[in-house]
């Protein structure tokens, strides 16, 4: 893509996301339960993932017979965690923007079921791209992209930061010029990637620390990384100092950490009637926990050439032999056999059933109740 594209582009986007802005509501400035109860579910799912997958790599013959037995409704659930679906696809505002002004329960009926079946589709297509020789990303049917590998280090991470006290963190790091001065080429990322591991050296020491990204060149920001951190949390301010000076551009900005974000989602019947709005006129948002919509976001060009280059982006790794569990790949082809297992089972039952009946039989489930629950709540 030509640079005067990524300008385009960006403007297009920017454009797009000060509409949506003026649309949003912080659910710090309403009472609800919800924040608390996507925050509690989605925790007990990456927990439940990640323990799936570590059953599996230990046990592949007796978890794949197990799960074959089981009901599709306890299928598409797991189908659903391990994919990264689980909660927060269900929640996405995605078909908002598509409806005219509704009241809150027809709001409800409507979005939450398309969500699910978006997202049961989602995961289908996650486990397909999964067996994919080289990572990049697959466009899935709600038009957004998504990369199952770097899905699946962002929950290996995750599951390794509870178990030893870490912190993950989103990163944003802006390449100096200087490190490719002539052009981008073969040979820049391996010296990026070797900087990089030699500042978390210097900062950690050789064990407990881990960091995944994929590159990315664009017209405000040059050659950036966005990637996932693990690492120690009162070691954060002198990591950023230690890449600012080994790696990054100048600039206080060219080094950026976050351990939460906004995840925008659809409005509770409670926060309706607060905010005096209708159910789908606003979305809310909520500060979270970084989670797998980063792990999308950092994998958006994955597979595609950088700009005004011929090296493709991929997924880099500078990972710590310090941890005493599986080893990154083992884990990801794992959790593709799990995807592939659930997956298999499912496609042949909407072969002879409509999806709508099966998205309503999981309605009926009461995971996805107790998830729901809160969204039609009256106020308190």
């Amino acid at each position: 893509m030509k640079l005067s594209q990524l300008i385009e582009q960006r403007r297009e986007y920017t454009a797009l996301t000060a509409h949506r802005h003026k649309q949003s509501i912080h659910s710090s400035q309403l009472s609800t339960s919800v924040p608390h109860t996507i925050a509690e579910m989605q925790e007990k799912a990456e927990q439940g993932a990640h323990a799936l997958t570590r059953m599996f790599l230990n046990n592949p013959n007796g978890v794949a017979g197990r799960l074959v037995q089981a009901d599709t409704v306890t299928l598409t659930k797991a189908l659903l965690m391990v994919s990264g679906e689980f909660p927060r696809g269900l929640l996405k505002p995605s078909y908002i923007d598509g409806v005219s002004p509704l009241t809150q329960d027809e709001a409800l009926k409507l979005i939450l079921p398309a969500n699910l079946a978006s997202s049961l589709k989602i995961s289908l297509a996650i486990s397909a791209s999964s067996q994919q020789k080289h990572s990049r990303t697959s466009e899935c049917e709600d038009g957004r992209y998504r990369s199952s590998v770097f899905r699946a280090y962002y929950q290996y991470m995750k599951a390794l930061a509870l178990q030893h006290g870490l912190a993950l963190a989103a990163v944003t790091l802006v390449v100096n010029p200087t490190l490719y001065t002539a052009g981008i080429d073969n040979s820049t990322l391996p010296r990026v990637k070797e900087r990089i591991r030699r500042a978390l050296i210097r900062v950690v020491g050789p064990a407990q620390t881990a960091f995944v990204f994929a590159p990315e060149f664009a017209a405000t920001t040059a050659l950036h990384l966005h990637g996932i951190l693990l690492y120690p949390k009162l070691k954060q301010s002198a990591l950023r100092e230690e890449l600012r000076e080994a790696v990054a551009a100048p600039g206080n900005t060219s080094v950026t950490f976050r351990e939460s974000y906004g995840f925008k989602r659809v409005m509770s019947f409670s926060e309706s009637k607060q905010s005096h709005r209708l159910g789908n006129a606003a979305r809310v948002v909520d500060t979270m926990p970084i989670d797998v919509g980063w792990a999308d976001y950092c994998s958006k060009g994955l597979g595609d050439n950088l700009a005004e280059s011929n090296v493709q982006s991929k997924i880099l790794q500078i990972s710590s032999k310090g941890f005493p569990s599986e080893s990154f790949s083992n884990y990801v082809r794992a959790r593709e056999r799990v995807l592939k297992v659930c997956a298999s089972k499912i496609r042949a039952e909407l072969r002879y059933n409509p999806i709508s009946d099966f998205i309503k039989k999981l309605g009926e489930d009461r995971t996805f109740q107790k998830l729901y629950a809160p969204f039609t709540a009256l106020p308190s």
